[in-house]
């Protein structure tokens, strides 16, 4: 099966290649209205037109595995609050979800945050240091020990929020330092309490500053250096130290109809040799960390690809 999503990383920037989906021959592109020219009279005669087709809304194919090419350091554990490294957050993403979400526009200004995530609604405070978050309802934990699926409430937001601001083990206290409390007065709301208001807090929320996690892999485990529990679309499988992490799709997920992908291989390949190689060759979807050279030849010499890039 090939995949439709193809992406390679550059220096300093994320350029995600999107590669036609393949199964059925049907490649007939959509038809383009003609332009036509008025002839140079004062009153033209008029001229019959058709009106535009159109544009098919896309399709997506369901099922199947998604193998993604990583070129990085040995990973040292999975805990998200341990480590900055983007490659660990892009991982984790997969099964941990966060209070807010980010929609972006077309243009780097149109950011704004979305209820895709765990929170249905939020209302700020007249004077911007009480913020209160309104959950989602019926929203499982993935169903593997030690939680088996169990309904996510506040105070899992609690005690995630509270380890990333608070623990001493964490890399993030700095980022929280205008919180004054976290509370979960009921199931289904959520209010963080600030010592003065922070413009930042909502992009920190958004961003991997705060996953939601589980408290009972930290019971189990004292922390979640080798295990991934959450709320996320994908369930982490396994993880084979410096060769892959495997993830699984989450029959649950709190989004209709998402994920696509039955499974998600995250191969580490420090090679950037054989990680081009299984890309060129359609073995993976993705790849990052090439050169500017190569991206460049990948992009020139296959017409499916097309790119998009972000900063990172």
């Amino acid at each position: 099966m090939k995949l439709g999503m193809r992406t390679i990383g550059i220096f300093g920037v994320v350029a995600t290649l999107m590669l036609a989906a393949c199964g059925g021959d049907d490649d007939t592109p959509t038809p383009r209205p003609t332009a036509t020219k008025l002839p140079a009279t004062a009153t033209p005669a008029p001229v019959a037109t058709t009106a535009p087709t159109p544009t098919a809304e896309p399709t997506f194919k369901r099922g199947g595995t998604l193998k993604y090419a990583y070129g990085a350091p040995s990973l040292t554990h999975l805990d998200p609050i341990g480590i900055t490294r983007s490659m660990v957050h892009m991982m984790v993403a997969l099964s941990y979800s966060r209070l807010v979400g980010v929609d972006r526009g077309e243009t780097p200004a149109d950011v704004f945050f979305a209820t895709d995530q765990l929170a249905e609604d939020w209302e700020i405070s007249a004077d911007g240091k009480t913020i209160t978050f309104d959950l989602r309802r019926a929203v499982k934990y993935h169903d593997v020990p030690p939680v088996n699926g169990r309904e996510l409430t506040s105070a899992d937001v609690k005690f995630s929020l509270e380890r990333a601001a608070f623990d001493p083990a964490s890399l993030f206290q700095g980022s929280y330092k205008n919180v004054d409390s976290f509370e979960a007065p009921d199931p289904y709301t959520f209010i963080i309490k600030l010592k003065q208001f922070d413009a930042d807090l909502m992009n920190l929320l958004a961003a991997h500053h705060g996953w939601i996690t589980a408290k009972e892999v930290v019971d189990e485990d004292g922390d979640l250096k080798s295990r991934i529990v959450g709320t996320g679309p994908y369930i982490f499988e396994r993880w084979d130290q410096d060769v892959a992490l495997t993830f699984r799709a989450n029959p649950d997920y709190f989004i209709e109809d998402l994920p696509y992908v039955d499974t998600i291989e995250q191969l580490i390949i420090n090679d950037p040799a054989t990680r081009t190689a299984v890309f060129r060759t359609e073995q993976t979807c993705c790849i990052d960390r090439i050169g500017v050279a190569t991206r460049n030849d990948i992009v020139g010499t296959n017409p499916n690809v097309r790119e998009e890039k972000q900063p990172v």
